[in-house]
């Protein structure tokens, strides 16, 4: 790759980001933040357990509430909910969410509220405990990874990205994710075939944009 190529694709890249940000600076900042699955699973809850919940998600929508989005999830964690149950018009009862379920993402919103405080030894923890509930669970490998990363373990943050992609390959987040966790290792052409597999997935993977145009510069 000539210098003048890395050049024009790096400022291709930072152009991309610039104009999005100009665009909607608050979609730039939500684009990593959804989490549709939760909304799916714990719309229907009642009680004690759909109260946590509701306040859990209050919760997460404010700044600085980690520690009491810590609390909530304890508290439905220690609840260890089995499974949750409806009733049809002729009374017969079927099972609406598995109790792992619910479990998966109390221990994966724990986890997030740690990374948000910047403790990523507890943030291993709590996703090795959804890992222990569905060692397929494709997010927790990468969120796992991601956390490994930021603590210095290169090869192990890999491994654990490498196994999320495996899990799902059109799952955009997890390239972007092996891309850091490569150029971490200073494996940059792997890196952007990793960036640009992210890009073709979900061209609006916007912090993959930016950390491919970084690449570029450091490749000149």
């Amino acid at each position: 790759m000539d210098e003048f190529k890395e050049y024009s694709q790096g400022f291709d890249a930072f152009e991309k980001i610039a104009a999005k940000f100009q665009e909607n600076p608050l979609e730039f900042k939500q684009q990593f933040t959804s989490n549709p699955k939760q909304v799916d699973i714990t719309k229907g809850l009642s009680g004690k357990l759909g109260e946590l919940w509701e306040e859990c998600i209050k919760l997460e929508k404010q700044e600085g509430k980690s520690d009491e989005i810590i609390r909530c999830m304890d508290s439905i964690i220690e609840m260890n909910v089995k499974s949750l149950t409806t009733t049809d018009d002729d009374g017969r009862t079927s099972v609406a969410v598995e109790g792992d379920e619910i479990m998966k993402l109390a221990w994966s919103a724990k986890g997030k509220a740690y990374h948000d405080l910047g403790k990523h030894e507890e943030v291993i923890k709590c996703f090795d405990k959804v890992l222990e509930l569905d060692p397929n669970d494709k997010s927790a490998w990468n969120n796992k990874g991601n956390a490994l990363g930021v603590l210095g373990k290169k090869e192990e943050a890999l491994k654990c990205v490498e196994k999320a992609s495996e899990l799902d390959p059109k799952y955009a987040y997890t390239w972007n994710n092996k891309a850091v966790a490569l150029a971490d290792l200073d494996k940059l052409e792997e890196a952007l075939e990793c960036y640009d597999k992210a890009l073709e997935l979900d061209p609006k993977l916007w912090g993959a944009w930016e950390s491919k145009a970084d690449i570029f510069f450091k490749l000149k």
